[in-house]
């Protein structure tokens, strides 16, 4: 166990300044893109037992990455999706709290 802990601390320090450099443009931040870098390699160790071998171990990584990436902007997308249609209208929505 501790052997394959090492070598995948060995993969990651290999790849992580070109897994951030690939995430800088997708992810649209320099700071978005080491967050996703950062998640992407801890679920990439939480689910090594997944990879299959069949392609390599930065493909498989930046693909995590890459899903991450594309989830985060999809999200940020939809919360300022909200914001627009409230400005647009002029008002914001009601608070139907009674008080």
């Amino acid at each position: 166990m501790a052997g394959s802990r090492a070598a995948f601390g060995q993969l990651v320090s290999r790849y992580q300044d070109r897994l951030y450099s690939s995430l800088l443009y997708v992810a649209g931040s320099a700071e978005a893109a080491e967050d996703i870098a950062q998640d992407a390699v801890i679920q990439a160790y939480r689910k090594l037992n997944t990879f299959e071998r069949a392609s390599g171990f930065y493909t498989w990584l930046y693909r995590i990455a890459f899903n991450l990436a594309v989830s985060q902007r999809r999200r940020e997308r939809v919360h300022a999706s909200l914001d627009q249609a409230r400005e647009a209208r002029g008002d914001e929505l009601a608070d139907s709290a009674p008080g």
